[in-house]
């Protein structure tokens, strides 16, 4: 909730670690590599990991795992999301998933798990599938 006497007009957030945090090796807290979203083999960090079943995929359990990262150019992941705040009150943020699987395919591929230029449009998905709503 925002406080009273504080007006916001908009929101904006990184989906992803900056570059610069990437780079700086592994950290404690949130981002602490036993969490799972850090590549040792890749020193870097994933923005966004969705892992399920499609009956379509042919792997192990039909299992597709959408592991999103990379800072390096031409495939530097973290997307900028913003919005504008529609009025004073709770402000919710929701994330679509089922859309981003609809574009993501997973019964046409089912495994995305390095930096690569198919991983930055997914992640450009990713970031499309967040929005602001009023939940009063």
């Amino acid at each position: 909730m925002v406080p009273q006497g504080i007006h916001v007009d908009s929101i904006s957030f990184l989906l992803g670690i900056d570059s610069l945090t990437n780079v700086s090796g592994a950290f404690g807290g949130d981002l602490d590599p036993t969490k799972g979203m850090y590549w040792a083999w890749n020193s870097g960090y994933i923005n966004w990991k969705l892992e399920g079943t499609c009956t379509k995929c042919e792997t192990l359990k039909n299992q597709f795992e959408f592991h999103l990262g990379g800072y390096l150019p031409p495939y530097f992941n973290a997307q900028r999301i913003g919005f504008a705040v529609p009025a004073q009150g709770p402000i919710a943020i929701d994330v679509d998933v089922a859309a981003f699987l609809e574009r993501a395919k997973p019964g046409e591929r089912c495994a995305i798990m390095s930096p690569s230029k198919e991983a930055v449009e997914l992640a450009r998905v990713a970031a499309s599938v967040f929005s602001i709503a009023d939940h009063d």
